[in-house]
């Protein structure tokens, strides 16, 4: 991509995951883009934000349960638990499924309370801003 206009004309507006599925940070949503079939998964807000989160945070080793409970739920007015953590985390990899994505992109690590996020299958995708 073409920097010569400056950098705080581009921004990050999704992800590519493993080469075959986009993820849409304003629309929250999932598409396949792969040639054997089109497929399209929207996702509710908390669940979108979740994934947002794992995949802006993709390049650390680690993301906490306490930091993703903070930065997702309570910043949006929800109220957090290690139980609707892992509700929501089974069902986004539900949601990653129907669209083609069968391998995890985020995981538990060790039984500890935080997650590890495969950063070599997940690809920023920008967009320059209107003007």
């Amino acid at each position: 991509m073409d920097l010569s206009q400056g950098e705080d004309n581009i921004y990050v507006c999704g992800y590519e995951i493993f080469g075959e599925v986009h993820y849409y940070i304003d629309d929250m949503l999932l598409i396949n883009i792969s040639k054997h079939g089109f497929s399209r998964v929207q996702l509710r807000a908390t669940m979108g934000n979740l994934l947002h989160y794992f995949l802006k945070n993709s390049p650390r080793i680690y993301v906490s349960d306490d930091e993703i409970m903070s930065e997702v739920w309570e910043r949006n007015n929800l109220r957090a638990s290690s139980h609707r953590l892992w509700q929501v985390v089974k069902e986004l990899n539900y949601k990653l499924n129907e669209v083609g994505v069968y391998e995890e992109i985020f995981s538990r690590v060790n039984r500890q309370s935080r997650f590890s996020v495969k950063k070599d299958h997940i690809v920023p995708l920008y967009k320059r801003r209107n003007k």
